[in-house]
């Protein structure tokens, strides 16, 4: 291999990929994992349940040792952070009149436990956000 053909390489290997998303740390980061969940309760009512239940989602988590940071960036966006085990894990829920839509964006080896991640969040979702727990009817 010639001098010039191995800084072109080098110089290839050390550029950042522009298209991949990146950590704050600047690691490149897999495609979000998206999550359709179908729901019948219109926009308004899946929002204010959402709402009510974010405390809740601490709980659900496995291992039990998770933070949950979350806020309302639009009315049909809520922006979280789940860290837990030493990773900060960004999501995004967005709902809509018929399905709310979950995306988390996994790093590193969280990035090969996206299936199992995706069973977890299908199967504690209509338990967890879409039951109603408001009492009943007045």
């Amino acid at each position: 291999m010639t001098r010039e053909n191995a800084l072109a390489i080098s110089r290839i290997s050390a550029e950042p990929d522009s298209h991949a998303r990146r950590d704050r740390l600047g690691r490149a980061m897999a495609e979000p994992t998206v999550i359709d969940i179908r729901h019948s309760l219109g926009r308004d009512e899946a929002r204010r349940r959402i709402a009510a239940r974010a405390g809740d989602l601490p709980r659900h988590v496995p291992g039990g040792m998770a933070t949950i940071t979350s806020s309302w960036p639009t009315p049909d966006r809520m922006a979280m952070t789940v860290s837990a085990m030493g990773q900060d894990i960004p999501c995004t829920l967005d709902v809509g009149e018929d399905v709310i839509r979950v995306s988390i964006l996994l790093s590193g080896m969280l990035a090969m436990m996206a299936a199992p991640i995706t069973a977890i969040v299908r199967s504690r979702a209509a338990d967890l956000l879409l039951e109603d727990r408001s009492g009943p009817a007045a």
